[in-house]
């Protein structure tokens, strides 16, 4: 496993005074997702010490189901959490866009929001089949170490016709619903970033 030094980002502070920078806290909780991000990592991710991870997930089912977060500090990916949040950070750039501008912290806001939301589409492979969960929390959970050496087996779950799920689901809809209003309508002047995106 690579290690490197992790580098310090400045976050742009708001022009309101205050004792404390609010847009250093903003960027704090944002990279909090971008350390959970499991598959091919980009070039440009803002932490150094993460590698790939996950590529094979979605191998057991014949289908790449790389990508998505991990969840609560584990390796498994639990979609109905993710989706729940991958909709309220797009309900955040909704409601506060011009906050986010403001801060420095929206393109990474957006790049979080789509990593998600083109996992999810992944897991959606065709019209009757969902793919709710990769990995198995028991085995997961016995076994401490990195996501980028995890030698356990990874198991995908699926909700279709025979084995319902609607609740997960519908979470993925919403995700996906509210990412494209965000990035369909309601995001003026995207980062250069996410130009050509959406």
């Amino acid at each position: 496993m690579r290690t490197k030094k992790i580098t310090t980002l400045a976050a742009q502070p708001s022009k309101k005074e205050s004792s404390y920078n609010y847009g250093e806290a903003l960027q704090k909780a944002i990279m909090f997702y971008e350390f959970q991000r499991s598959g091919k990592l980009p070039s440009d991710i803002r932490n150094n010490w993460r590698g790939d991870s996950g590529m094979s997930d979605g191998s057991d089912a014949g289908i790449d189901l790389t990508g998505g977060w991990y969840d609560a500090g584990d390796h498994v990916k639990f979609n109905l959490p993710m989706a729940y949040s991958a909709a309220m950070l797009a309900w955040s750039v909704y409601e506060a866009e011009d906050a986010l501008k403001e801060s420095g912290q929206l393109e990474y806001l957006l790049k979080e929001i789509k990593w998600v939301t083109d996992y999810l589409i992944k897991c959606h492979p065709t019209a009757d089949v969902f793919y709710y969960q990769v990995g198995n929390g028991n085995t997961d959970h016995s076994w401490w170490g990195p996501a980028e050496v995890m030698q356990m087996g990874r198991p995908s779950y699926r909700v279709d016709v025979n084995s319902p799920g609607s609740s997960v689901s519908a979470a993925a809809a919403a995700a996906l619903a509210a990412a494209a209003a965000i990035f369909c309508v309601t995001v003026k002047n995207k980062p250069p970033a996410m130009q050509g995106e959406g």
